[in-house]
């Protein structure tokens, strides 16, 4: 669960083209809730560099198993790129 979600930006070169797409992001999250090693496939590939920076800058909510923060590893969080039409 993001404390402070990813807040992607629309890459201007899909978005001069009206290219819209779909992002799995995969990371690992420190005790702190802090993604690291964060991977991302995106269709098409043009979104994945700014689906990568937006969830790096992100905090989650870290496992608590007895009352203690854990590092967790294998998360995923979906990233939608849509252009508004107005």
């Amino acid at each position: 669960m993001p404390v402070r979600p990813p807040l992607p930006a629309y890459p201007s070169a899909m978005a001069k083209r009206n290219v819209e797409g779909d992002c799995v992001v995969r990371f690992n999250l420190t005790a702190r809730g802090l993604p690291f090693d964060v991977t991302a496939e995106c269709t098409p590939s043009g979104f994945e560099s700014e689906a990568r920076r937006s969830v790096s800058r992100a905090e989650f909510l870290p496992q608590i198993i007895d009352g203690q923060a854990q590092e967790s590893r294998g998360l995923t969080y979906p990233l939608e790129f849509r252009l508004n039409e107005e």
